[in-house]
């Protein structure tokens, strides 16, 4: 069967379908009337009725263009070529200068005008109350994240604009076998080759995949009914009732498809609040210079990370960002299973013959094992970066000379300014450094 990739053609198909429909019931009719043409009309724009609400899919080449963006960020921070993005609002004038990285890692965790086409209350929820509020400091995990929804999306959307596109011609052929049509002047059509073809148009949820354990088997459940079940194809209602079948049985289908996302995206959540540590980037490499014990320098260093946790002044402000990490998390966990139980799609998607498709389901974490590989192998022509790709999100420590040289001229910069502004450190000032206790300000 041929399916189509694109929206024109599918509006294309079911434009042929309606001209069809009319046609056959008006030889069928046997009347030349205006009348007899205004029904014949009227009835085939029923046809169109059902497939209006899958017109307006999401375009996958959308997530596509931003997951590449996303892509592109991620490679340059594995390589040292990108600093990490941290706060650059401070309450504290004499507070060291924030680094800032990439913007478009700014933008996932700031904004959410990257899930702005995102559908679906468990996916809201999962942006406002993980993707938005993650700390900083994981903006690494964030970014490998959102590239991963947005694969994800993109091949839900494109699995379900060749499903509509399936049917619709199914629908096209079946309505040109009608008397009166324009194909011969009869046909069977045998229910279980019916549903098998269907099936057939979205593997992913035909075939139990080991891969996401979420697979859908549509034949096995049409395996039951009786072998020899047939219907001869007469008029258009047969061909109505095909259409309508198909798209709800598609609806049905994958809104257990999306729940089983939900559940997916609940437990990645659910294992981030249980090792935050695990999934947050350990702290950045900032700490008391030696000369300056009041004021945190930016500075890579390659101590490992158990050494890092023994410096506890460093470590007071990260401890809080992973305690409130995990209630976030344990928060985004209930509201998703909460908003998988209750509303799966937009009031929008309940329109025509049941909820807008969804299919193509996919694993989140095997998306993320399968790009920690890929970036894992960008890292092998850049030199010690293999070495401290140490987890699924990574640390980035920086490990190119000309970055740590950059960053000692950053560190001179700063100093120069400091002693221009703020004059030689008082006694005050290193006894109670001024990023201590106070509200909304990251030491790193």
């Amino acid at each position: 069967m041929t399916t189509f990739g694109d929206y024109g053609s599918l509006r294309g198909t079911v434009d042929a379908l309606v001209a069809e429909a009319a046609r056959a019931l008006y030889e069928q009719g046997g009347s030349d009337t205006d009348q007899a043409r205004e029904y014949a009309r009227a009835a085939g724009e029923g046809m169109r009725a059902y497939f209006e609400p899958w017109f307006d899919l999401p375009d996958p080449q959308r997530f596509r263009d931003v997951s590449g963006s996303l892509r592109s960020s991620l490679e340059r921070l594995n390589v040292g070529l990108e600093t990490e993005t941290t706060n650059d609002t401070v309450d504290d004038d004499k507070a060291p200068d924030r680094v800032s990285g990439d913007q478009r890692l700014r933008a996932v965790t700031s904004n959410a005008s990257v899930f702005a086409t995102f559908n679906g209350e468990a996916v809201l929820a999962f942006r406002d109350y993980f993707i938005n509020v993650f700390p900083v400091s994981a903006q690494f995990c964030v970014a490998l994240d959102c590239r991963s929804a947005l694969e994800v999306m993109a091949g839900i959307w494109e699995e379900a604009q060749r499903n509509v596109a399936g049917i619709a011609e199914e629908a096209l052929a079946l309505t040109k076998t009608l008397p009166g049509g324009s194909g011969s002047a009869s046909a069977s059509l045998d229910v279980l080759g019916v549903v098998a073809s269907i099936a057939g148009l979205y593997p992913p949820l035909s075939v139990a995949s080991s891969l996401t354990g979420i697979g859908i088997d549509v034949l096995g459940q049409v395996s039951s009914a009786p072998e020899q079940v047939s219907v001869t194809v007469t008029d258009l209602y047969h061909v109505s009732e095909f259409i309508v079948d198909s798209l709800s049985t598609l609806s049905s289908q994958v809104a257990t498809g999306e729940a089983a996302v939900a559940d997916q995206l609940a437990g990645y959540v659910s294992a981030m609040a249980a090792d935050p540590a695990r999934f947050c980037l350990e702290p950045p490499r900032r700490f008391y210079s030696e000369d300056r014990p009041d004021r945190l320098v930016p500075r890579y260093d390659r101590q490992d990370a158990r050494e890092m946790k023994a410096q506890p002044a460093a470590m007071v402000r990260y401890s809080h960002d992973m305690e409130d990490g995990a209630a976030v998390l344990e928060r985004a966990r209930s509201l998703i299973q909460e908003a998988a139980a209750t509303s799966t799609y937009d009031a929008w998607y309940r329109q025509g013959v049941g909820m807008a498709p969804t299919a193509g389901m996919y694993d989140l974490e095997a998306c993320l094992s399968a790009l920690a590989d890929l970036i894992g192998q960008t890292s092998t022509n850049t030199r010690h970066a293999a070495a401290h790709l140490r987890k699924v999100a990574g640390l980035f420590v920086a490990t190119d000379e000309a970055v740590r040289g950059a960053m000692d001229e950053l560190r001179r910069h700063e100093r120069s300014i400091e002693r221009q502004l703020a004059g030689p450190p008082t006694e005050t000032s290193q006894q109670h450094p001024p990023h201590m206790g106070r509200p909304g300000l990251v030491p790193w």
